[in-house]
């Protein structure tokens, strides 16, 4: 083997093997929409379009009460939408923090637990040449996770996939 072919291969493996561990720092550890049969699903509740190729999206999670207060959405992942006709935008493959959380303020007996917004308005932007066509119907899908606790390093929630169909004006 030539020694820019085995180079390559060793790129490649480290790459393999170390983008994942990199990148999804907040995992899933039950997507089955888990909430209480009395609290609120979590859900998209509306979505606006607003100027500046900007998106804004008001997310709900469960309630969850804990001996910490009452949870609130903590990340969000998976995020795209699709104008079904060629015009899809892709926010984030991995769950990133929103809200005002981080790895710090997860748990609550580390003395900077925060009681956050519940439901939470996230305002994204995205490229023009996205934009979808007007009058159309576009699919909004992204995860929110939810009733999170940070082990070694690792951030592990509850997660539920969610979707909303909405006009382009």
């Amino acid at each position: 083997m030539k020694l820019e072919h085995f180079i390559f291969v060793i790129l490649l493996i480290y790459f393999l093997f170390s983008r994942g561990k990199c990148e999804q720092h907040i995992i899933s550890s039950d997507s089955r929409c888990c909430q209480s049969p009395i609290d609120i699903p979590p859900q998209i509740l509306e979505a606006q379009w607003l100027p500046n190729s900007q998106l804004g999206v008001l997310i709900q999670s469960p309630r969850i009460l804990t001996y910490c207060g009452p949870d609130s959405p903590t990340a969000v992942g998976h995020f795209t939408f699709d104008g079904h006709n060629g015009n899809r935008h892709r926010f984030s493959d991995h769950p990133n923090y929103v809200n005002g959380f981080d790895d710090e303020n997860l748990m609550c007996y580390s003395g900077n637990h925060h009681i956050r917004d519940n439901p939470y308005n996230y305002i994204v932007s995205y490229d023009p040449k996205d934009t979808p066509s007007p009058g159309s119907t576009v699919t909004i899908a992204l995860a929110i996770y939810y009733w999170c606790e940070n082990y070694g390093g690792q951030t592990v929630c509850f997660s539920c996939n969610v979707k909303l169909d909405v006009g382009y004006p």
